[in-house]
C-alpha cells in the first residue's frame, strides 16, 4: 500500500493524474481508511476537477489524523 502511495505521489508531481488516480484507488483497496492514501486520492481528484469527491476524501484524512 505504501509503495502505491509513493508511486501515486510521484505521478501526481509529474502531472500524470490518471496514473496517480489509479495508484491511489489501488492503495485504498488495500487499506481503506488510511490518511496518507486519502490525501493522495483527494489531491488527485482535485486536480482532475472532482471537487466533491476531493473534499470528502481530504476531510476524512483530517478526521483520521488531525495533527498532521
Amino acid at each position: 500500500q505504501l509503495l502505491l502511495v509513493k508511486q501515486g505521489d510521484a505521478a501526481l508531481q509529474l502531472g500524470e493524474y490518471d496514473k496517480a488516480f489509479d495508484s491511489a484507488k489501488n492503495a485504498q483497496k488495500l487499506k481503506e481508511d488510511d490518511a496518507e492514501t486519502l490525501v493522495l486520492l483527494g489531491s488527485v481528484e482535485l486536480m482532475k476537477g472532482m471537487t466533491r469527491e476531493s473534499v470528502k476524501h481530504l476531510t476524512r484524512a483530517i478526521e483520521l489524523n488531525p495533527s498532521d
